[in-house]
């Protein structure tokens, strides 16, 4: 009698995979352990069908279940482990929005109906761990020595404290063949940021047998689903529907917006920061980027700039792109701004707007010890969010970098209402796509 095969559900990460790939391969060559090459959260499984039931019938059925959600919103949030069947197990922790714990209640009424599984969490939802795996089948040694030295950077139970280097930092130094090796190199820092799934795929003994598009309704065959292209529309159709692609304008003359950091002509910046695009068509970004800007800002508006308008070897001159931006822009000088080449920028601005004292700059750092009023900045991306997020009351500060503001720009009346209400708590992203 044959063995029926197994299967198992995954979400794939996608956005963020480069920023996860490189803190694995840090953790390796850290720790000289193997670890995760492909991102990814098991979501139901490892299973075998039931007598009866076919392939046909999960597709289907997993298709009926999913069909409702464009994405999955969840947060990756620092390091987490758990002893698992085979071993220890370090990961990626994953902090699952409404729509995924609604998608894994689903599958728990659903599927079992017609599946035998032995996955964590498929008969309750209580004993589910959201997570990606980094490193698996350790022992309690290796898991005591590795937890010791990640909580050194702020990667166990204190995720909270201050990360003073950037992702984006060592990244940088290690394109300029500096960055520190494997013996000399002390800290891997815990991810912090939001991800959005628009992939579910189901494995087959291990190998990938299709992957439902949540962005595009619809099950991709295995070469459908390693395509670039069909991966494009697929990230565009995210765009589309989440409001991080405008289609039609929603100026309201007479509004101040802010905005920093949109890295025109920088390819690579869409791996270091998550960006919801390709690597291979840098333009698309840049006319997102241009057609949100000039559909949220008309003419007449005033739009005060954070700085690093370009970056990388194949970006055009600055003023390619600001003179295609609407408003009249104060320009606030950023890193990789060069002030020969655009006159009249500043290092900083401050101005009282609504009775709020605002100082506008690029690097948060930059700003003088004791200064009493509402700082707004970019520099630091969507890349030290436990620090930066974009509203932090506690340090009266605005992180406004283009990531964080849904890669357009925000008025600032809408800041000073979130300022007035009172609200303490910090928020990641500005993710209200209803802003105008």
């Amino acid at each position: 009698m044959p063995i029926p095969p197994v299967y198992l559900l995954e979400l794939q990460i996608k956005f963020s995979k480069y920023r996860i790939r490189e803190i694995n391969k840090h953790f390796s060559e850290r720790f000289s352990v193997p670890t995760a090459k492909i991102p990814h959260i098991t979501l139901f499984g490892p299973f075998i069908l039931k007598t009866g039931f076919s392939e046909i019938d999960l597709l289907t059925q997993i298709a009926r279940q999913v069909r409702k959600f464009n994405s999955i919103p969840l947060l990756i949030d620092g390091f987490d482990k758990r002893e698992g069947k085979k071993g220890h197990v370090i990961a990626h922790k994953v902090n699952p929005g409404a729509e995924l714990l609604e998608m894994k209640k689903s599958f728990i009424a659903e599927l079992t109906r017609f599946t035998k599984t032995e996955g964590m969490g498929d008969s309750d939802i209580a004993d589910m761990w959201f997570h990606s795996t980094i490193a698996k089948k350790l022992t309690g040694q290796d898991v005591q020595k590795i937890w010791k030295n990640l909580a050194s950077a702020g990667g166990s139970d204190e995720l909270s404290s201050e990360h003073d280097a950037s992702f984006f930092q060592n990244i940088l130094l290690k394109m300029r063949g500096l960055f520190l090796h494997k013996s000399s190199f002390h800290q891997i820092h815990p991810l912090r940021i939001n991800e959005e799934i628009i992939r579910i795929s189901i494995l087959r003994r291990s190998e990938l047998l299709a992957e439902y598009d949540l962005a595009e309704k619809k099950w991709l065959s295995r070469s459908s689903s390693l395509s670039k292209s069909i991966w494009g529309h697929s990230v565009r159709s995210y765009r589309l529907q989440n409001g991080l692609e405008l289609t039609e304008a929603i100026s309201r003359p007479g509004e101040i917006f802010v905005i920093g950091d949109t890295h025109f002509g920088h390819r690579n910046i869409i791996d270091y920061c998550a960006r919801p695009f390709i690597t291979s068509n840098v333009s698309e970004m840049d006319s997102v980027l241009t057609n949100n800007w000039n559909f949220t800002v008309s003419p007449q508006d005033r739009v005060i700039f954070l700085g690093d308008v370009r970056y990388g070897r194949f970006s055009k001159h600055p003023l390619f792109y600001l003179n295609r931006l609407n408003g009249k822009k104060h320009l606030i000088r950023g890193e990789h701004d060069d002030p020969k080449l655009v006159h009249g920028m500043l290092d900083t601005f401050e101005m009282i707007y609504q009775d709020v004292k605002f100082l506008f700059i690029h690097d948060p750092k930059d700003v003088a010890p004791g200064y009493d009023g509402w700082v707004i900045h970019g520099h630091v991306h969507n890349n030290n969010l436990w620090k930066y997020p974009f509203f932090n009351p506690q340090e009266k500060r605005i992180n406004v970098s283009a990531e964080v503001v849904n890669y357009r720009p925000i008025p600032l009346s809408y800041i000073v209402t979130l300022i007035n209400s009172g609200n303490g708590r910090l928020m990641i992203y500005n993710l209200d796509s209803s802003i105008r």
